[in-house]
């Protein structure tokens, strides 16, 4: 894709010759912070059809005419990252790096080590779109709500009875090379307990990322840097 384009996030199902309603977050920043006036150009991606360039139709950026898909629609491969929710700061740099690694699908556990174990879903899902407009891709992860850590991971297994799930413990296993779905601990790792019983489920087992203990968020990262290899 030609870099003289940004492209922008739209909820609306995208095809050409289209006049689609811009949201109203996505009307203040092509309006008040790009300053993009009626005629201009840009790329639209709804997450299912493509991206498409598109036009601006109003002064006040509030609707646009589709054009031509300037990239047809690729589904990605599944990657599921399930996360034992990591402190603030490590989590919103979690969600942006998830989405450029490829991260299709992400599930925040609360386990007994979490800080905090409440999630602000709207400002969450808001960085998702902005870290896959960033980089390109076609579609912006799903996030599912923070759960029990048990809880949590049984529903991903209903989800997905034929899968395995790389559980990178720091206190070693087999290299991980290649993986559906990856779990990662929170800052401190996942305690006594709850590793016995990760430990017990017959589809989980245990990767090793490494010699080296790493933070939460570099841990994600390089999970699912090698779970796509």
């Amino acid at each position: 894709m030609t870099h003289n384009f940004r492209q922008f996030y739209c909820e609306a199902p995208l095809c050409e010759g289209q006049a689609v309603t811009l949201p109203p977050a996505l009307q203040h920043r092509l309006h008040n912070v790009l300053r993009l006036k009626a005629g201009d150009t840009l790329h639209l991606f709804d997450g299912h059809n493509g991206i498409f360039a598109a036009t601006l139709a109003d002064a006040k950026a509030r609707s646009a005419t589709v054009g031509a898909c300037v990239r047809p629609f690729a589904p990605p491969p599944p990657l599921t990252l399930l996360m034992g929710l990591p402190k603030r700061d490590a989590w919103e740099t979690i969600l942006r790096q998830a989405t450029e690694l490829g991260a299709t699908e992400i599930i925040p556990l609360l386990a007994r080590r979490s800080v905090p174990t409440k999630l602000n879903m709207e400002r969450a899902r808001a960085l998702l779109v902005e870290a896959a407009e960033q980089c390109e891709r076609h579609t912006v992860p799903t996030l599912a709500e923070p759960q029990p850590l048990p809880a949590g991971i049984q529903q991903w297994h209903i989800a997905n009875p034929a899968s395995q799930l790389a559980w990178a413990n720091e206190n070693g296993g087999a290299p991980l090379h290649g993986a559906s779905a990856v779990l990662v601990g929170p800052e401190g790792g996942f305690d006594d307990n709850e590793q016995q019983w990760l430990s017990a489920q017959p589809y989980i087992h245990t990767v090793t990322l490494g010699p080296t203990v790493l933070r939460a968020d570099t841990a994600a990262a390089c999970a699912l840097t090698l779970a796509r290899l």
